[in-house]
């Protein structure tokens, strides 16, 4: 199943603390279709612990307006809090 991963700052620079968080969060970016955070420097901190590339894309930004009606039903899980 396409997986898609956002981090934010706690979800990298606490993963010492996490029970197997050294361990987990390289295998969740390493099988993720793709990664992004919201700065640079946790961007290229969770690359290195990723071995891929994790995008910076800002937690704030203007988006289009999207269509009254989608053609194609899509669907979405979040996990998170």
């Amino acid at each position: 199943m396409p997986c898609v991963v956002w981090l934010l700052g706690s979800d990298v620079w606490k993963v010492p603390s996490y029970p197997f968080g050294t361990n987990l969060l390289p295998k969740v970016l390493g099988n993720s279709n793709a990664a992004y955070a919201d700065g640079t420097e946790l961007a290229a901190q969770a690359a290195r612990l990723a071995g891929k590339a994790v995008e910076f894309r800002p937690a704030v930004r203007r988006r289009p307006i999207p269509p009254a009606s989608s053609p194609d039903p899509v669907g979405v899980l979040f996990v998170g809090r």
